[in-house]
């Protein structure tokens, strides 16, 4: 099994499915919600002391997935919170010996659901959708303002697990490295 740490229940609802969706192997996926990217990289109580804590119940492999659109302290940028998390997932795996990647959905989780619709898709409440950028990793700017933009309801965890199994998952990978990337990990 790998235990996701993930900003919120928006990514512990949509990251088990695109997971299962992105793998030719079964992979089992438990999310763990850290309510908040600030209580991920926080230096006391952050992300290691939540692997401690899973590592005790018996969890061995790790993936702490964070959106890019910004950074808390302790960090003053994401160039430099890119630098430091994957050394700090080094620490926390070597002290426990089990597996820890930091890893992040670059704007947000959102834009690898984007990466996966195509032009005209009315699936999930979405409104026709006019092009979808080839880059999602860059645009749109803000993602959830651009879904909730294209819905003709409501932005709701049910919205995004049916974003999740509706969307083209290696249209996603295609046109968002990071989701890529993610999908490398698990």
């Amino acid at each position: 099994m790998i235990t996701v740490i993930v900003e919120g229940p928006g990514e512990q609802a949509v990251i088990p499915i695109l997971a299962r969706r992105s793998l030719a192997e079964p992979v089992r996926i438990k999310c763990v919600s850290a309510s908040g990217k600030a209580n991920i990289i926080r230096r006391v109580r952050g992300f290691e002391d939540t692997i401690r804590r899973l590592h005790a119940l018996g969890e061995q492999r790790f993936i702490v997935l964070m959106d890019g659109d910004t950074t808390f302290e302790p960090y003053q940028s994401l160039a430099q919170e890119y630098l430091d998390m994957p050394r700090r997932a080094a620490i926390i795996a070597s002290e426990l010996g089990v597996r820890v990647v930091a890893c992040w959905a670059r704007i947000e989780t959102e834009s690898w659901l984007i990466a996966g619709l195509t032009p005209g898709s009315t699936h999930c409440t979405l409104r026709r959708l006019p092009s979808i950028p080839a880059n999602t990793e860059h645009t749109p700017p803000d993602p959830k303002k651009w879904l909730k933009i294209q819905l003709s309801g409501d932005y709701t965890a049910r919205i995004q697990q049916c974003l999740a199994e509706s969307v083209d998952v290696e249209l996603a990978r295609q046109r968002n490295a990071s989701f890529t990337t993610f999908c490398t990990h698990l």
